[in-house]
């Protein structure tokens, strides 16, 4: 007897060729459904029962980069926007999945149709567009449609990835940029003061401020880049212990670290990889900083990095267990954790600047035993792999 498809969400089930064509012949007897479609400013599709696509309208068309209906034509709308999780079960799986349990999408439309009414959801989707992804974040809004007997979903989207965007860069730059501009001021006006011990720290920290607020513009400068496909990388050699090194000073007397334990383990000090030194000291004290803030009073941070075939990989260790349901959203564009103050874009960029632009892998783990370790994995020369 042949196996039923395995789900962690929604029905596998879906309608053959020649019912989708039936259902789209239906809905073409119709003329007004379509032009309501059209009256939609962004996306708009009708679902089957199934979740499948039987009309659309052609802002639906262009947004998939499609050219023709018949390409979404029984398609899923992850199939559809090619969202990387679409065939997370194997092939024609899309809503079964346990990234699918976490987007709003398919939570909408599972709602409208098991409860025929109405349903707004935010979504977050990364899509596959040609080998590189991008990430989308959506207002989602469903609602049953009964023609003659048979039931239908509408399914409307509405584009908020800029208004997310804006809302991010809003709290960075009237929070923490602020607060950073603060202390340099504070710092600034009192400087005069001081003379001898006391001036140099002061000083020093002065420095210190006023670095940390260039870095923090830089940040948010070259994520916007990188999303737009123009950030400039400078690939040079560089010794892995010397990023390890820099992020380790950054946060082992850091006020965050209070109470904790950081430590730092080291590979052979001749071990290089081609990197840009600045994007991936960034991208990796992004996941310490992390790590530290998740980590409890006592708990050991762990810094190190091992060779592997062909590969450099570079670690965080904590022992804090992140819950399966943040695990699936983990490296989501505007998905966090933190209430209030999070920001969203952590994980994310750091994936983006890693796998895009410096030729490596980001990846984690984490188990209720052994914890949480972030992984930065970089491709590796054979001479200077063998040097170690």
């Amino acid at each position: 007897m042949k196996q039923k498809p395995v789900t962690y969400f929604d029905s596998p089930e879906r309608s053959s060729a020649k019912q989708i064509q039936s259902e789209k012949n239906f809905i073409d007897n119709y003329p007004l459904i379509q032009t309501l479609l059209e009256s939609f400013p962004e996306i708009a599709l009708i679902l089957n029962e199934n979740r499948q696509i039987v009309a659309c309208n052609q802002n639906a068309i262009t947004g998939f980069g499609k050219s023709t209906f018949e390409q979404i034509l029984g398609r899923r709308v992850g199939e559809a926007i090619c969202c990387i999780h679409s065939n997370e079960m194997g092939e024609n799986t899309c809503g079964t999945s346990k990234f699918c349990a976490q987007c709003g999408a398919a939570n909408a439309i599972k709602f409208t149709r098991e409860n025929l009414v109405k349903a707004i959801e935010e979504c977050r989707i990364t899509s596959d567009n040609k080998g590189k992804e991008e990430s989308y974040d959506f207002l989602v809004t469903t609602n049953p449609l009964h023609l003659n007997g048979r039931k239908f979903t509408v399914f409307a989207v509405r584009d908020i990835s800029n208004e997310k965007r804006r809302l991010t860069l809003e709290r960075i730059f009237f929070h923490d940029v602020l607060n950073t501009a603060a202390v340099v001021n504070s710092i600034s006006s009192i400087l005069h003061e001081e003379e001898g011990e006391d001036f140099e720290i002061l000083l020093q920290s002065l420095k210190e401020a006023s670095d940390q607020l260039i870095q923090e513009i830089q940040s948010q400068r070259d994520l916007r880049n990188a999303e737009d496909g123009k950030l400039s990388v400078d690939l040079i050699p560089v010794k892995v212990n010397e990023i390890l090194e820099s992020v380790y000073r950054q946060y082992y007397q850091h006020s965050m670290t209070d109470g904790k334990k950081l430590s730092l383990r080291k590979i052979d000090d001749s071990i290089v990889i081609n990197t840009d030194k600045r994007l991936l000291i960034r991208s990796f004290s992004n996941l310490v900083k992390n790590a530290v803030e998740a980590s409890s009073s006592g708990d050991m941070i762990e810094i190190y990095a091992a060779t592997g075939k062909n590969c450099v990989v570079i670690s965080v260790k904590n022992p804090t267990y992140i819950p399966e349901s943040t695990q699936l959203q983990i490296f989501n564009r505007s998905f966090t954790t933190k209430k209030g103050s999070g920001r969203g874009i952590g994980t994310y960029s750091v994936k983006l600047l890693v796998e895009q632009y410096l030729n490596g892998e980001v990846s984690f783990t984490s188990d209720k035993n052994e914890g949480t370790i972030f992984n930065i994995k970089i491709e590796i020369e054979k001479d200077n792999l063998k040097q170690g």
